[in-house]
C-alpha cells in the first residue's frame, strides 16, 4: 500500500475501534501487505514506538510474515508525517487524531 491508503486504513482502524468495533486486519495471503498496515496501526495505537518496533512485534507472535522493501519503504514515508505531540498544528495532522485517540484511551 502507498502511504496514504496506509493512513487511511489507520485512520478506518481508530474510528471503528471508538466505536467499540473489532477490526480484522488482513490481505489475500496475510504475510505483507496487512503486516504493513498492521505495522503502521500498533504504532498509531501507541503499542510500538515505531514501524519497526511493530513488525518484530508481529514477527514474535507470527515468524512466516514477509514484508518486502516496497512495503518498508512506505511505511517509512507513513513515518515521516507523524509529528511530534509539540508540533501538531491541527486535527488534520496524523499524529493529532492517533494521539488524541490514544490519550483519551489511558485517563
Amino acid at each position: 500500500p502507498q502511504p496514504s491508503q496506509i493512513e487511511s486504513a489507520v485512520r478506518w482502524a481508530l474510528r471503528k475501534r471508538s466505536q467499540n468495533k473489532a477490526v480484522y486486519v488482513h490481505c489475500a495471503y496475510g504475510h505483507g501487505r496487512s503486516v504493513c498496515v498492521m505495522c503502521a496501526l500498533l504504532v498509531a495505537l501507541g503499542l510500538a514506538e515505531d514501524w519497526k518496533a511493530a513488525e518484530q512485534m508481529i514477527r514474535e507472535k507470527r515468524p512466516s510474515i514477509s514484508m518486502n522493501s516496497l512495503h518498508r519503504k512506505s511505511l517509512e514515508e507513513w513515518a515521516k508525517h507523524l509529528l511530534t505531540p509539540s508540533k501538531r498544528s491541527g486535527e488534520s495532522d496524523v499524529s493529532y487524531a492517533i494521539l488524541s485517540d490514544h490519550t483519551r484511551k489511558r485517563h
